[in-house]
């Protein structure tokens, strides 16, 4: 869950271009002369050379839209995480190309690990980029394919969905829309409902490719960091019920907090501006580890400045939001969230890896270049640990989010005052993008307010839950198909369509 898997792909255009040149003694892959392979090599030059004024001024020249989802420091500590971590990148294989859009295997240079990277530009000079992505990946020859044009597309009687949902003139053109996007790779859930009412709620190609399951309305899918969104739910109910507040800082909860640490508050930890750094897992999402370990590993990470200076994405601080949640409510962070949030929203489906009540039928199996384990399964992955608690690892329906947005429109879980503060914009992120609790806040064109959080794992999912506040619009894409997804492409083109309907 790194910072640009929140970030996703939007289109690529399969062109298989492999070049090889001999580099050091070392077989690397050329990138191609165009655009998007000519800024994919500056990128990557930039990566290593380590020159944070290198990495700014390279981010500078993002595309506005990309820099209103993502600030010029969001990027620049990608970058420098990146060089930190792996000390640059070599080529193993460019996997698809077109002038505007590349997909590239990447060798970490520190490391035996690899990395996927994919980067679309703007298709007039200067070619700013747009959009970003990047996964964990297997090593060549270990990837197994999952061509899903080799794949017939369900037909209707496969997968009919009594619980469908296709209204109206607007309901039809999104429907076609999507129809059309199967034949690209994506296969997923998606439901757009405007003033309380569905337009559209239907399931889009296999849940289970090989046995031939379709997605419907109830297949269930990895919905990465909208995790987020309801943990700082449950701190601002826990405030709400008069058992911590916002302002208190850390050392309320914990004995022996580190001293560079004694200044962070949960306000902090909600607006990622605690300083604390974006893991503390070590092997991955997977990783066994205690409560008291990861607390243990968050303590001892090097703060990235003082607490409320500046703000960076940090998958720890909602951990230790969890943590901290378990320690005042005297429940389990996961039996909280069922019996105050996933309860009273009606959200039958939602929770967490290995749930006994997901049958193989409806729940997706994960389609990337990266898998884990046989089926490659939230039915059949490892039962959560502390690696990831708080901060992910949630697993829903398209239709329990929308519950759950209902219920957040009434005063069933938040009081009128508690949700004004969650909506806040309380950290400036810059280009337009604030933080609240738990949401990323901007303003459209119309001056009126949108609320979201995107998610993705490794290992084949993403995610998009996209509430417009003032006009009552709601947009919600779960998707098992990686980075055939698409999901900006998608959000971009529904907003289009919706706004753009009469």
């Amino acid at each position: 869950m790194t910072l640009l898997h929140r970030s996703f792909m939007t289109a690529l255009i399969a062109i298989f271009m492999v070049f090889a040149l001999q580099v050091n003694g070392a077989v690397q892959t050329k990138l191609p002369d165009t655009p998007a392979g000519t800024k994919l090599a500056r990128l990557l030059a930039v990566i290593e050379s380590g020159d944070i004024q290198k990495m700014r001024k390279f981010a500078e020249d993002f595309s506005k839209s990309f820099l209103d989802q993502f600030s010029i420091e969001d990027h620049v500590d990608f970058f420098k995480q990146a060089y930190d971590r792996y000390g640059g990148f070599e080529v193993v294989r460019v996997e698809e190309s077109s002038d505007y859009e590349i997909a590239a295997l990447l060798k970490c240079k520190n490391s035996a690990g690899y990395r996927q990277i994919e980067l679309i530009t703007e298709s007039k000079s200067p070619y700013a980029v747009k959009d970003m992505s990047y996964g964990m990946a297997e090593p060549p020859g270990k990837e197994e394919p999952s061509d899903i044009k080799a794949l017939p597309s369900p037909t209707a009687s496969e997968a009919a969905d009594p619980d469908a949902v296709v209204k109206g003139k607007l309901g039809m053109e999104i429907d076609m829309y999507l129809l059309g996007k199967i034949k690209e790779g994506f296969s997923g859930t998606v439901l757009v409902a405007k003033k309380g009412e569905k337009v559209l709620h239907k399931g889009y190609g296999w849940a289970v490719r090989e046995q031939r399951i379709p997605i419907t309305t109830q297949t269930v899918f990895d919905i990465g960091s909208i995790s987020k969104p309801f943990t700082a739910t449950v701190i601002v109910r826990l405030e709400q019920q008069g058992k911590l507040e916002v302002k208190n800082p850390i050392t309320k909860f914990f004995d022996n907090v580190p001293e560079d640490k004694k200044g962070i508050t949960i306000h902090h930890l909600l607006t990622h501006s605690s300083g604390l750094g974006d893991y503390h897992d070590t092997k991955g999402d997977f990783e066994k580890m205690t409560r008291d370990e990861a607390l243990q590993h968050i303590f001892n990470q090097k703060l990235k400045f003082i607490p409320g200076e500046k703000n960076a994405y940090s998958n720890s601080g909602y951990t230790l939001l969890a943590i901290i949640a378990e320690k005042v409510s005297g429940r389990s962070f996961k039996e909280y969230l069922k019996q105050e949030i996933f309860n009273p929203a009606g959200m039958s489906s939602t929770g967490f890896y290995r749930n006994p009540a997901w049958k193989e039928k409806n729940t997706a199996h994960g389609y990337d270049a990266r898998k884990f384990g046989k089926q490659n399964s939230p039915l059949t992955w490892p039962e959560i640990t502390w690696a990831l608690l708080g901060n992910g690892g949630m697993v829903s329906t398209a239709e329990d989010l929308y519950k759950f947005h209902l219920s957040m429109k009434g005063n069933k879980i938040l009081s009128r005052k508690a949700k004004k503060k969650s909506y806040t914009t309380h950290v400036n992120e810059g280009d337009g993008i604030w933080m609240g609790y738990g949401w990323g806040i901007r303003k459209t064109d119309r001056n009126t307010k949108i609320v979201s959080h995107g998610g993705a794992n490794d290992f084949g999912f993403r995610a998009y839950f996209v509430r417009y506040l003032d006009e009552d619009i709601v947009i919600i894409i779960t998707s098992n198909s990686g980075r055939r997804a698409k999901v900006r492409e998608l959000y971009s083109k529904l907003t289009s369509i919706i706004f753009n309907n009469k």
